[in-house]
C-alpha cells in the first residue's frame, strides 16, 4: 500500500524552471544626417577684350580694348580701355576710361575721363579737363600745359607755360617759362620749378616747401673774343688720328670675322669680287626689304620680338657688309700687284681697307662710297647664304 502511495511521486514530472527574459536591446541612435555640401559658386569667366593696332588717318575706338597701339593723324576713344594705351597722333582726344597707363604723342593731346595709372605725354598743348583726373603721375613735356584735372600722384613738366587749376597730391617739378595759377589749384607737397620770374601767390597753395630757381636767358658776352679757328695743321692731324682709329677698328673687327667664320666668312669676299653686278643689286633690294619686313613686324605686335631681331640684324650688316667689300677690293688690288698674296683673306682685309677708309672719310664723296660699299658687301653675303642653302 506504501508502494502505492509513493507511485505519484515518482512519475511526476519536475517542475521545469521558467526561462528568464531577455533583456530588449537598446535601440542604436540613429545616424546623423552629413550636411549637403555646399556648391562651390562658379566664378565667372572674365571675357578676354581684344588689343587693338590700328595705323591710319583716323582712328575712332568704338568699342572696350585691352590695349590701344595706334598710329594716325587723330585717334579718339569712344569706349573704356582696360589696360595700357600707346598712342602718336596729331589730335588725340581720350573720352573713355582708361584703366592702366597712357604713352601720348601728338600736336594737340586732351584726356576728359579718369587715367587709372600714370599718363606719359609730349605734344604742342596737353589738356586736362576738369572731367579728367589722373590716378598716377603726370610726366609731360609740351609747349603748353593745361592742368585742370586732379592729379593723385607727382607731376613732372617741362612747358613754354602751364596753367595749374587742379589739385595735385604729390610733388610737382617744373621747367616753364610762365607759370599761371587758377582758383582750384592746389599742391599738397613741394613744388620746385625753375622760371625768368617767381609767380606771385603760389606759397599760399602749396603745403610744402616752395624752391624757385632763376632761368637766365641766352646771352653772349660781348666782351669774350671769338675763338680761334683751328689750323689747318690741327685739322689734318686730327682727320689722320680719327681716319687711323676706324681702320684700325675696321681691321680688328674684319680679322675676328675671318678668324671665326674661316672659309666660310672669307668666301664672302670672293663671291663680290667674282659677280660685283649681282652682289649690288641683292644688296639694295636686302636693303629694302629687311627694314620694312622688321618694322611691319614691330607694328603688327604678335611677331615683335622678330621686328626687334631684323632691326639689330639690320644694323650689324650694315658695318660688316663694309669689311666683305674692303676684302674684294684688296683682292683686286693684290691680283694686279702681287698675285701670290691673294689667298690670304687677312693680308686682302689689310690692303682693301686702306682706300676705302679713306675715301669714306672725304666729304660728299664718302657717303657714296659708303652705300656702294655697304650694299655690295650685304648682297655678296645674300649670294653666299643662298649658293650655301
Amino acid at each position: 500500500m506504501m508502494m502505492l502511495a509513493l507511485l505519484p511521486a515518482v512519475f511526476a514530472q519536475p517542475a521545469v524552471p521558467a526561462t528568464p527574459e531577455i533583456p530588449a536591446t537598446p535601440e542604436i541612435p540613429a545616424t546623423p544626417e552629413i550636411p549637403a555640401t555646399p556648391e562651390v559658386p562658379v566664378t565667372p569667366v572674365v571675357p578676354r577684350l581684344p588689343t587693338l593696332g590700328a595705323f591710319d588717318q583716323h582712328v575712332r575706338v568704338e568699342a572696350p580694348l585691352n590695349d590701344l597701339f595706334a598710329m594716325a593723324q587723330d585717334v579718339e576713344t569712344l569706349a573704356p580701355i582696360r589696360d595700357n594705351a600707346f598712342v602718336m597722333a596729331e589730335g588725340l582726344f581720350v573720352s573713355q576710361p582708361v584703366g592702366g597707363d597712357l604713352f601720348a604723342m601728338g600736336k594737340h593731346i586732351t584726356i576728359d575721363t579718369p587715367i587709372s595709372g600714370d599718363v606719359y605725354a609730349m605734344g604742342a598743348v596737353v589738356e586736362v579737363t576738369v572731367h579728367g583726373s589722373i590716378g598716377g603721375d603726370l610726366n609731360v613735356g609740351a609747349g603748353e600745359v593745361r592742368l585742370y584735372g586732379p592729379v593723385s600722384g607727382n607731376v613732372n613738366a617741362g612747358a613754354g607755360q602751364m596753367a595749374l587749376g587742379s589739385a595735385v597730391g604729390g610733388d610737382v617739378r617744373l621747367e616753364t617759362e610762365r607759370l599761371e595759377l587758377g582758383e582750384r589749384g592746389s599742391v599738397a607737397g613741394s613744388f620746385t620749378y625753375t622760371s625768368p620770374e617767381p609767380t606771385p601767390g603760389l606759397e599760399a597753395i602749396v603745403g610744402g616747401a616752395v624752391e624757385h630757381t632763376v632761368q637766365l636767358p641766352d646771352a653772349v658776352d660781348a666782351t669774350e673774343s671769338p675763338a680761334a679757328e683751328p689750323s689747318f695743321v690741327w685739322s689734318m692731324a686730327w682727320w689722320a688720328g680719327m681716319t687711323g682709329w676706324g681702320y684700325l677698328t675696321k681691321l680688328l673687327v674684319g680679322s675676328l670675322l675671318l678668324l671665326l667664320g674661316g672659309r666660310a666668312a672669307a668666301g664672302v669676299g670672293r663671291e663680290l669680287a667674282d659677280r660685283p653686278g649681282a652682289s649690288l643689286g641683292l644688296g639694295f633690294v636686302a636693303a629694302c626689304v629687311l627694314p620694312v619686313a622688321s618694322t611691319l613686324a614691330l607694328v603688327t605686335i604678335v611677331p615683335f620680338p622678330l621686328g626687334i631681331l631684323g632691326w639689330t640684324a639690320f644694323f650689324v650688316l650694315l658695318y660688316v657688309a663694309q669689311l666683305f667689300a674692303a676684302q674684294a677690293v684688296g683682292d683686286a688690288i693684290l691680283k694686279r700687284a702681287r698675285p701670290e698674296a691673294v689667298g690670304s683673306p687677312y693680308v686682302s682685309l689689310a690692303v682693301g681697307l686702306v682706300p676705302l677708309v679713306l675715301l669714306v672719310a672725304v666729304p660728299w664723296v664718302g657717303s657714296l662710297a659708303w652705300v656702294l660699299a655697304t650694299l655690295a658687301g650685304l648682297g655678296a653675303l645674300g649670294l653666299r647664304l643662298r649658293d650655301r642653302a
